[in-house]
């Protein structure tokens, strides 16, 4: 009797079902406001990327979330390292694409000195493209009041699998 094709059947469900639950997000808040019908859902923070540790820096990693309530949408990123206060005039994100397009957002979280505050950026029209075409940034930057980090990786398969989560 050959096992053969029942093993690799049951390999595939196996390899399946990982797939299925490692691209999937945990949201951290989820709901619905019984007078409004307001949705608010946002996914719970993950790594994004990191600085690729060099000869001069510790490693640096960049923690991701998704927002959505109702129609608009945001996102948050926080640094490993302090980089100084979330919310701060001149605190920016910067998203490089494989097509070295660049986009800029603003800082639009309340003033936060805490160390490693999350900075909230709203999605633009541009971004919002390339989102609902699951084209991830190949680089962030994130720019708080007193330093910047760079994540020169990022995953792709995370970042789309936080906004599948909060399009739902």
């Amino acid at each position: 009797m050959n096992q053969s094709p029942m093993k690799n059947l049951l390999a595939a469900f196996f390899l399946f079902t990982v797939a299925l639950t490692s691209s999937s997000q945990e949201l951290w808040l989820n709901e619905v406001d019984d007078f409004t019908g307001a949705c608010r859902k946002v996914t719970s923070p993950e790594i994004i990327g990191d600085n690729g540790k060099d000869s001069n820096y510790d490693k640096v990693s960049i923690r991701f979330s998704a927002l959505r309530i109702n129609d608009s949408r945001a996102f948050r990123l926080k640094s490993s390292s302090h980089l100084g206060c979330a919310g701060a005039d001149g605190n920016y994100a910067m998203l490089k694409f494989s097509d070295d397009t660049v986009i800029k957002f603003d800082d639009t979280a309340e003033i936060n000195c805490q160390d490693m505050a999350s900075s909230t950026f709203l999605v633009s029209d541009e971004m919002w493209a390339r989102i609902e075409a699951n084209d991830a940034p190949v680089m962030i930057r994130l720019k708080q009041s007193e330093y910047y980090t760079d994540a020169k990786t990022v995953n792709a398969e995370m970042w789309n699998a936080h906004w599948a989560a909060v399009g739902k």
